[in-house]
């Protein structure tokens, strides 16, 4: 028969990774929404729209989110409605609603240069 060995193994404590804590400050100032839905036709890629409205935004655009995708029989064949949601905020002041205006007019604008695509009406 072959032997038997015992054998104990005292580790020290490993160093443990912590997870980085990330902290940004909140901002001072509100920032302001508008809300808007585009009829993509058959082959209009979402990604385009979304580069565009960046694009166009300028630094006041803050963020862009897509919220809602649309497919229906009341919409053409293969048209989809796309509906985002721009956020446009100024770093050390409140913007007012014509700046806002601006800004989204500036997107629109852009959004069909790109890609030919209007919002819905």
């Amino acid at each position: 028969a072959g032997a038997v060995v015992g054998a104990e193994v005292v580790l020290p404590d490993l160093p443990v990774a912590k997870p980085a804590v990330t902290a940004r400050e909140l901002p001072e100032h509100p920032a302001s929404e508008r809300d808007v839905a585009f009829l993509l036709p058959a082959g209009t890629r979402a990604g385009d729209v979304l580069r565009s409205c960046r694009a166009g935004g300028g630094r006041l655009l803050e963020e862009v989110e897509a919220f809602d995708l649309y497919v229906g029989d009341d919409l053409p064949a293969g048209a989809r409605s796309l509906a985002l949601r721009l956020r446009f905020r100024a770093r050390g002041r409140t913007l007012t609603d014509r700046e806002v205006d601006k800004a989204f007019r500036r997107v629109l604008r852009k959004v069909k240069e790109d890609t030919g695509v209007e919002p819905r009406s």
